[in-house]
């Protein structure tokens, strides 16, 4: 294959004018004219759509893991801040 799954996807726009350009020589010595091709779907094996969907996912909860973990070290380093803060709150006798 020249693309890949998402290559193919991205691309579709590029597909449809060469199906065109490549429609409209071959018609032309018949009396056709091609205004436009377009490709509106993409048949992919439903193992091979498991499978992007799959990768699509678990590079969603890979980067809701880190937002999580990014989100929990902030009220970590937080309430550290809080606590010295009343550490030294407290020492001044307030």
């Amino acid at each position: 294959p020249k693309l890949t799954v998402d290559g193919a996807f991205e691309e579709k726009d590029h597909m449809g004018t060469a199906v065109q350009e490549e429609l409209s020589r071959n018609m032309a010595d018949f009396g056709f004219q091609v205004h436009k091709a377009l490709i509106i779907e993409i048949a992919v094996n439903p193992d091979v759509m498991r499978s992007m969907n799959e990768i699509n996912k678990q590079k969603r909860l890979r980067d809701a893991a880190i937002m999580e973990a990014e989100a929990q070290k902030i009220r970590t380093v937080k309430a550290a801040e809080a606590e010295s803060d009343a550490a030294c709150l407290a020492g001044e006798g307030i």
